[in-house]
């Protein structure tokens, strides 16, 4: 693995390209030398994370904060990094699952016939029956079977409603 510290990304000649389409448009705009050296230092951390290595919070030079005339405030940014790297290398334990980067790496993982890892494997039958889930919902009606039942419900209350009707009429009160 390559250190930051001694890649020379003088001699690389992509990162030069790009290099100077930056320094170009900050020329045009007039910038200051620190705000120049510190994009070419973003530039560099960038590249060299991009497309060399990863690059930990250790090897690579603390980002500019285009303030760098209050030295109490990168000083609290120095000690704020070096606390997120102590915290960070618990977290990275190679306990943990390292799950692929793309989407291209998983595709050719599965065409592989390689465990996807991080992915936890459900198994699609239930082993005993009994510890199945019984159904306690009732049955739902379509839509067609609804209107029968309510057709039904009218014509049953209109039918009694009706045998009503007789019945009353013909029972004369004295």
């Amino acid at each position: 693995m390559s250190s930051f510290a001694t890649y020379d990304f003088d001699s690389d000649a992509t990162f030069a390209q790009g290099l100077a389409s930056i320094l170009s448009r900050m020329a045009q705009q007039n910038q200051s030398s620190d705000a120049i050296e510190a994009a070419v230092n973003d530039a560099k951390r960038f590249y060299f994370a991009k497309y060399i290595a990863a690059t930990t919070v250790d090897q690579a030079p603390a980002p500019s904060t285009g303030n760098s005339s209050d030295p109490s405030h990168s000083n609290s940014e120095t000690m704020m990094t070096e606390s997120v790297a102590t915290s960070g290398e618990d977290v990275s334990s190679p306990a943990q699952a390292t799950y692929p980067k793309s989407f291209a790496e998983i595709c050719a993982m599965v065409a592989r016939g390689e465990e996807i890892p991080g992915i936890r494997l459900i198994p699609t039958t239930v082993h005993d029956p009994s510890l199945a889930s019984k159904p306690v919902a009732p049955k739902r009606l379509k839509p067609w079977e609804v209107a029968r039942e309510q057709a039904e419900q009218v014509g049953a209350d209109s039918i009694a409603s009706h045998h009503l009707s007789e019945n009353t009429a013909s029972v004369v009160p004295l």
